[in-house]
């Protein structure tokens, strides 16, 4: 979780809008309204599973420093993306939580047009006790993730919209079995996609979903499950411990493999 992937958030977006294309009306009906949930091929369908995969795994890793209340490494690289006034996570006592959140400009826009961004991470520590602000004596931890975008740009009479969502909740056990962590948790990916000419209006929908049951060692390596569902399409992957995971993406008439290297809680170059 140290490198927000974004890569993940533009490429679903222009993948939506390219999806798009050429659905329009036609010179009998000027104005043909379609309202269309996107269809992934197996390539998009894979490319889409991955990243997917590769934001949880990297949440994952990021565990024992969440756990231990260092914030660190996590507020220095999440807050150079949002140009962020503030530089960490802060005690919330209404919340009994440690909260950061941004929403802001992406990118610099001449209005009508925005192009928004949103981050918040919400980590609370608790014991039998209930909620507590430090993690020494915690049994458990629940760890809230959340990304957004909006955007509307307008050149020449044509009108795009885009809103994303992706949302990750985590639960985190701590095990007390040297440093590891018992980690269940789901999230979800939603995309909408609106497009007006003069010609034609339509919109498109995509979403995808994840879950996962594994368990950490103090380094940030996983062992244990992973499931990614795009449509027809479903990822299951099997993290080995040792900073690998194997998947196996299967689909209509599709099926297909690979291994992948985890961070393990070492620094993203």
């Amino acid at each position: 979780m140290r490198k927000l992937k974004i890569v993940l958030v533009m490429t679903v977006l222009l993948g939506l809008a390219a999806g798009l294309a050429g659905c329009g009306g036609d010179e009998d009906n000027p104005v043909n309204v379609q309202a269309d949930t996107m269809t992934l091929d197996s390539n998009t369908a894979e490319d889409f599973s991955l990243q997917a995969l590769d934001v949880v795994s990297e949440m994952v890793t990021e565990v024992p420093d969440i756990a231990a209340a260092d914030f660190g490494a996590w507020a220095m690289s999440k807050t150079s993306l949002a140009k962020a006034n503030s530089d960490s996570v802060t005690w919330d006592p209404a919340h009994n939580a440690w909260v950061f959140t941004y929403a802001g400009p992406l990118l610099e826009t001449t209005p009508p047009n925005y192009w928004n961004f949103s981050l918040d991470l919400w980590v609370q520590y608790r014991n039998a006790m209930g909620p507590m602000q430090y993690p020494l004596g915690a049994t458990q931890m629940e760890m809230r993730y959340g990304t957004g975008m909006d955007m509307h740009l307008e050149e020449g009479g044509d009108m795009s919209e885009m809103t994303y969502q992706m949302d990750t909740r985590l639960t985190v056990s701590y095990l007390g079995e040297g440093g590891a962590y018992g980690v269940v948790g789901s999230g979800n990916t939603v995309v909408d996609v609106n497009q007006v000419t003069a010609s034609h209006s339509e919109s498109g929908h995509f979403a995808m979903d994840w879950s996962l049951d594994v368990t950490v060692s103090d380094q940030g390596c996983p062992s244990g499950t992973a499931t990614v569902n795009a449509q027809e399409f479903q990822l299951l992957a099997s993290y080995d411990g040792q900073g690998n995971v194997t998947w196996t993406l299967t689909g209509p008439n599709y099926n297909a493999t690979g291994t992948d290297i985890v961070g393990c809680g070492s620094p993203v170059q």
